[in-house]
């Protein structure tokens, strides 16, 4: 724990961090106090500092080593890589090679074309593991996200150890090595044939899943199939985890051990097994971490000790941040830690003597802990849960150990005797199915994940507090009796015996409830705007101040699958189980194939607002199809048309319902939000002679109410440091200029041909938003649209630069300040 301090203070030393830290320091120290031992406290307090301070020493220098190796390149620019090949991947129709470059501790990802047949991976070996390979090409480091809840590429790949990607390669020159010394590649190619065997013996999703289960091959795996595991809360047996290694390692160990085998004999048999297994599926953290703590449990069996899994653990985690203390942001590593560490709490807990009464009694325990466990786990980096997770697990992790030791030894044998794995893996085959259908009908129950969105520090204190409770709740029910004669009791006893198993399980059953209502719950918030950074393209989330969940629009022409990696991971992190109406400005691809995916997806959307819908246009159609499937309404909203909530009025400035036009882009749907403190416009596409048509128009929709309370604006960009640039615009008095509106959101991402003088003249925007890919091929946004900005005296705001932008009003709470900052807010005393 003092390990995991040092380094989280050393990387950066927040309030939030600093408290937790000494309020765990003080858990550890203060009972020593009560206890007046104060020289074992004081031993005990400086092995936590020195600790804390080491692993602050090891960050500080893994993060020089990280800067050295980093300044050596430059992104976009040719560079050329001359190392080992110590790791590759057939993703997409390339090869991803991990280059270790000569001299340095860190990779570089290698992008080769295949040669092959892209669609079956499981024919083809690339350049052998272990080769010296020298490539040119263009350099390029890996993207920070620059929205909330986006997949964070830069910390996973920097938590693998890898610095950046080679594209466009060249091969200047590879040697390759000794063939029969070569057992890298040798252990590759045997995975390969294993899945291979695994592909012919079962059905497509069949051998996808045993593939992944057993040799961490997922590229047969189909995203429906991990969909539905990932719903069902199971999808943690389709990676190679501690679990997997555990079942593997043990059975080698207890069978030989009950075939009369010595320890030493039977441990080094398990070491080999392991071994080779762990060579072969080419293990990440989590199965390194279950590697060394079997090892451990191995050495006390063989020495007579006694096996702490406590200690083993600790041993583990302080060895792997030592070696690389990046790993700390790996969720794969967290996750593997955090329910290893949740197993052996739980064990402890409920450590009594089984009876063959008490055995299936205790399981449900603690499968109910672990699960509670692991759920704020879950919350967080996923944001959902998976409601029916218990009794999927419960159901179905019997027979994880039955599918990995026959589908383990039925693969290896069809690798020698392929006649033989149909026949051999037929029961694998037949669990499989079960699995399929049990998850396919979870699929049909309703709320089978619910979204919770990221919970903040002060619900998980909540959570941990209540869990705490739970846990002592069941710890105290070993020393608890109850009336267990019932033959001989009587009427009284009996009776008072039902109400004090009634009481116990009802004290129970009301924290798992409390445990559950702190994750699920979502307070409905205040009023934001977030204008997302999709590339080239726009997708806005607005949430009114009576707590309505709106979007407008939602694609990208620069981004692939914007709603898959971008809308919705957005959404779920917010908390947004709906969007109640969804405006769509008109059916080009950069507005309209986000949302696409998002109604693929089965997001909930209740409405779907138009423009005119004029011409045949595929995007249209598909879009329609895909509302009829699930069961939105669609409806148009033409010029005077508005949505109207308590303080909330949307207005539609743009277009008539007779509209006609050639040009899509001039019947783009133009938006006046207004409520008691904001008033902002949100056009699609519009150009400017359409613009000029809606200032004639103008005066009968720009009256706000008298009542109108002026707040300052805030303006929080999610920059790529995953920092908040947070601006405070407040309301100018000064009689030269006078804001009409709040917020205006750039028509047709600042091209040329848009946002004409008269258009910003009339609008003098506060706050002007720009939606675009950085470096676009278009230009925008362009030089004369920003000069025509500066004339009216707005702040604009680029999602090409900043990333995401959100807008909020009143005072903004400072998440995540620097100490420093914080010390200097300090009164002095």
């Amino acid at each position: 724990m003092a390990l995991v301090s040092g380094v989280l203070l050393a990387e950066k030393a927040t309030v939030a961090r600093l408290f937790v830290i000494i309020a765990l320091a003080g858990y550890l120290l203060l009972p020593l106090f009560h206890q007046k031992a104060f020289w074992e406290c004081a031993v005990r307090g400086a092995m936590i500092f020195i600790a804390g301070l080491v692993g602050a020493t090891v960050l500080w220098y893994a993060q020089w080593q990280w800067q050295c190796e980093t300044n050596r390149f430059a992104d976009g620019q040719t560079a050329t890589v001359h190392g080992v090949i110590v790791h590759k991947q057939l993703k997409n129709g390339m090869w991803q090679y991990e280059v270790q470059p000569n001299g340095c501790r860190y990779r570089i990802i290698v992008c080769v074309m295949s040669d092959g047949d892209t669609s079956n991976s499981l024919g083809q070996t690339g350049y052998p593991l272990c080769s010296v390979l020298e490539v040119k090409g263009t350099f390029q480091f890996f993207k920070m996200p620059s929205n909330e809840g986006q997949f964070n590429e830069f910390s996973y790949q920097k938590s693998k150890g890898n610095i950046g990607r080679i594209y466009d390669v060249q091969i200047v020159s590879i040697r390759m090595p000794l063939k029969h010394l070569n057992w890298k590649e040798r252990l590759f190619q045997l995975r390969q044939k294993l899945c291979l065997v695994y592909e012919q013996s079962l059905p497509e999703r069949e051998s996808g899943i045993l593939a992944s289960m057993v040799a961490g091959e997922r590229t047969l795996l189909s995203s429906d199939v991990r969909d539905v595991f990932q719903h069902a809360g199971i999808s943690h047996i389709l990676a190679i985890s501690g679990m997997h290694i555990q079942l593997i390692g043990m059975t080698v160990f207890l069978t030989l051990r009950k075939r009369k085998c010595p320890y030493l004999l039977a441990a080094l048999i398990a070491v080999v097994v392991l071994l080779g297994y762990g060579g072969m599926i080419e293990p990440g953290v989590s199965s390194i971490r279950a590697i060394g703590m079997f090892f451990i449990y191995l050495i006390a069996a063989c020495m007579g000790e006694h096996y702490d899994a406590y200690s083993a653990l600790s041993v583990l985690v302080i060895i792997l941040l030592i070696s690389n203390p990046f790993v700390l942001h790996q969720t794969g590593f967290l996750f593997s830690c955090y329910a290893a560490l949740s197993a052996i709490v739980t064990a402890r807990v409920l450590r009594e003597k089984e009876t063959r009464e008490k055995k299936l009694l205790n399981t449900l325990k603690m499968s109910l802990l672990l699960q509670h466990f692991t759920l704020p786990v879950v919350a967080y980096f996923y944001y959902e849960i998976p409601l029916y997770a218990l009794f999927f697990n419960l159901l179905l992790l019997p027979f994880l150990g039955a599918v990995i030791g026959i589908g383990l030894v039925g693969g290896m044998i069809g690798v020698l005797i392929p006649a033989a794995a149909k026949f051999l893996l037929y029961p694998v085959h037949m669990i499989i199915t079960v699995y399929l259908w049990v998850c396919d009908l979870g699929e049909r129950l309703p709320y089978e994940t619910i979204i919770c969105g990221r919970p903040g520090m002060g619900k998980l204190i909540v959570y941990a507090l209540v869990l705490w409770r739970l846990l002592c709740l069941f710890s105290e029910d070993r020393s608890a009796g109850t009336v267990t004669d019932t033959i001989t009791a009587s009427k009284d006893e009996r009776w008072g015996n039902c109400l004090f198993l009634w009481r116990r399980f009802m004290s129970r059953a009301l924290l798992v409830v409390i445990l559950l209502a702190v994750l699920l719950y979502v307070p409905r918030g205040k009023f934001e705007i977030d204008f997302l950074d999709v590339g080239q393209g726009d997708g806005i989330y607005l949430h009114t101040a009576e707590g309505a969940n709106l979007f407008i629009d939602g694609g990208s022409s620069s981004v692939s699958k914007v709603g898959t990696y971008r809308i919705l991971p957005f959404l779920k992190y917010k908390g947004v189980r709906k969007i109640d109406y969804w405006f769509v400005s008109h059916p080009d691809a950069d507005h309209i194939n986000g949302l696409l995916e998002v109604l693929q997806a089965g997001y909930p959307v209740g409405t779907i607002i138009t423009g005119v819908r004029s011409g045949e246009v595929k995007e249209w159609e598909k879009l329609s199809a895909l509302a009829e499937a699930r069961g939105i309404t669609m409806c148009e909203m033409h010029t005077a048309d508005q949505l109207k909530f308590e303080q909330t009025r949307i207005s539609c400035l743009h277009p008539t319902a007779n509209y006609e036009t050639d040009d899509l882009n001039n019947a783009s749907l133009v938006l006046l939000y207004e409520d008691c403190s904001i008033r902002a416009v949100f056009g699609g596409d519009i150009s400017s002679e359409v613009e000029h048509e809606i200032i004639v128009q103008l005066d009968r929709y720009l009256t706000r109410a008298e009542e109108a309370t002026e707040f300052p604006l805030c303006v929080q960009g999610y920059d790529s440091a995953f920092q908040s640039d947070t601006q405070y615009l407040k309301q100018t008095n000064h009689q030269e200029q006078k804001h009409e509106i709040d917020i205006l959101k750039m028509n047709h991402h600042g091209s040329k041909y848009s946002n004409c003088e008269e258009w910003l003249t009339v609008f003098s925007p506060r706050i002007a938003v720009i939606s675009c890919g950085k470096d676009n091929r278009y230009g925008h946004p362009h030089r004369d649209t920003l000069e025509r900005l500066e004339s009216v005296h707005s702040t604009v705001f680029r999602t090409d630069e900043m990333g995401q932008i959100c807008i909020f009003h009143g005072k903004a709470t400072v998440r995540d300040m620097d100490l420093a900052e914080w010390l200097q807010h300090l009164p002095l005393l």
